[in-house]
């Protein structure tokens, strides 16, 4: 098993653990809550945003800039003390301006600002911490260190939230302590990746290198770091940027109930998020190199393997979500909400269908084209949110999601086979999403009233209606040989 190929199955394993742990979050311990979950929520997106605005086109350096410097030794050269001292410097910036809009915001008059005036340092402590953790994760990202990094941003991040959220809740500690404790967290995990980083290049590792205050590497890192702000948006900031404008419009309670539903959605890109950041390495060599073949073979691969096992992830939560009452009562009033989920996945299934797209365009010498499809991005979501949250609440935000994620890929997809020629659309993606709308269709008019025997049948609808015609007639190269090597010689037996 390939390096590559190891990494995707122990990353896999641990978005399956992380999945665990976020679903006994949400059935039982977010959802006894709402206020509280809403709150929770939109501290750490707008802190998320105000980093955005400044230091996270920090973290867009590593993976650009290492293949550069990195010596036949594979010795740092400096590019992390580079990356985190830059990074704290434009943190301390975002901070200052924003302390300084909190001071004069009797006169702007901002709900937004208004909001955060009570938990300024909490969140002024989060701008600096999420910041650096971007940068120690793509750094590692060049190690092919992504079960790593996923395990302490992810799995970590959410045992110890819930376990602070349920002390919160059982009367413990009080809620402001809660809130205190996130940038602690944090923390916690900055700690954990940068030591591992050490561990990892201790004999080379060199905290600080000249070549770097040369005129050219100047030139080519201020202006990318830029640009870095935008290329580092993604699926990611819709969410934030909903959960802060939704909170200020609508409400804390409906930002709970939009985070519990927004986050089933996610589970659909468990498996995006795992082969993306796995090839993000391999498509910046060979963006480096001019090898546009295998950037090509790349981007097709994983297309379509990634917008079929997306769909299906989605089917399968659509068809069980009766069962999560069941569960947890407290998450009744949350799935009445369900369509959420639908309007967001719709964004995601375009997502994961352009696959490599950011990167295509990240890691090229036309890397500037990201601002402007980062600033369609937000301007869209923006617009989106402002005219649909005050007409259809929580639905509007879901709207506002899917819509803004189909119309920013779209445009970087366009660009793509403008400049390259590369068209990742063929008729087998229009087959997949043939196959799903068919299959969302079946399971929604199916009524029957015997609860689990509808429970069986609609799961039975994915398998016959959906995954059988998938496996038996799709043309995927990763799905070829999937089947070529499991299913085949299975099948043969009998």
């Amino acid at each position: 098993m390939s390096k590559m190929q190891s990494q995707s199955v122990f990353h896999f394993f641990i978005s399956g653990l992380t999945l665990i742990v976020g679903a006994v979050n949400n059935l039982f311990i977010f959802s006894a809550d709402l206020d509280f979950k809403g709150l929770f929520d939109f501290l750490l997106t707008a802190a998320t945003v105000i980093a955005l605005l400044g230091g996270t086109g920090i973290g867009a350096l590593p993976l650009k800039f290492f293949p550069i410097f990195e010596t036949k030794n594979g010795e740092n050269n400096g590019l992390l003390s580079l990356c985190i001292l830059g990074g704290l410097s434009m943190s301390l910036a975002m901070i200052l301006l924003m302390h300084t809009l909190l001071y004069f915001n009797d006169l702007i008059g901002s709900k937004f600002l208004m909001t955060v005036e009570a938990y300024k340092w909490v969140v002024s402590f989060l701008i600096v911490l999420v910041v650096q953790n971007q940068i120690i994760v793509k750094y590692l990202h060049n190690y092919q260190k992504v079960s790593l990094t996923t395990f302490v941003t992810s799995f970590i991040f959410k045992l110890l939230t819930g376990l602070v959220f349920f002390l919160a809740i059982k009367k413990v500690i009080s809620i402001d302590s809660t809130l205190k404790s996130i940038p602690l967290i944090l923390l916690f995990e900055w700690l954990i990746l940068l030591t591992y980083l050490y561990t990892l290049n201790k004999n080379g590792f060199t905290w600080f290198n000249r070549q770097f205050l040369a005129p050219r590497f100047k030139s080519e890192i201020i202006p990318y770091a830029f640009a870095g702000i935008f290329m580092t948006i993604s699926y990611t900031i819709i969410d934030k940027i909903t959960l802060s404008m939704l909170g200020v419009i609508a409400g804390f309670k409906e930002n709970g109930i939009y985070a519990i539903n927004s986050y089933m959605a996610t589970l659909i890109l468990i498996p995006y998020i795992s082969i993306v950041a796995l090839y993000a390495p391999v498509i910046s060599k060979a963006m480096a190199s001019g090898d546009y073949g295998k950037v090509l073979e790349k981007y097709r691969k994983s297309s379509d393997f990634l917008l079929a096992f997306g769909i299906l992830i989605f089917l399968l939560i659509w068809a069980n979500l009766d069962l999560l009452p069941l569960l947890s009562s407290n998450i009744s009033e949350v799935i009445t909400y369900k369509y959420v989920i639908f309007f967001i996945a719709l964004g995601y299934f375009v997502n994961m269908a352009c696959s490599v797209n950011d990167h295509i365009i990240a890691y090229s010498k036309n890397y500037q084209f990201n601002i402007w499809a980062g600033i369609i991005l937000i301007v869209s979501d923006v617009l989106f949110n402002y005219l649909l949250i005050p007409i259809y609440g929580v639905y509007g935000a879901g709207i506002a999601a899917g819509l803004s994620l189909i119309v920013f890929n779209v445009t970087k997809s366009w660009f793509i086979y403008k400049k390259w020629n590369m068209n990742v659309l063929h008729a087998n993606t229009l087959w997949i999403f043939a196959l799903g709308a068919l299959t969302f269709l079946g399971l929604n008019f199916m009524n029957i009233d015997h609860f689990w025997g509808k429970l069986l049948l609609k799961n039975l609808l994915i398998l016959l209606l959906f995954l059988v015609p998938l496996i038996y007639f799709g043309r995927s190269e990763i799905l070829e040989e999937l089947k070529g090597k499991y299913l085949k010689p299975y099948l043969s037996k009998f």
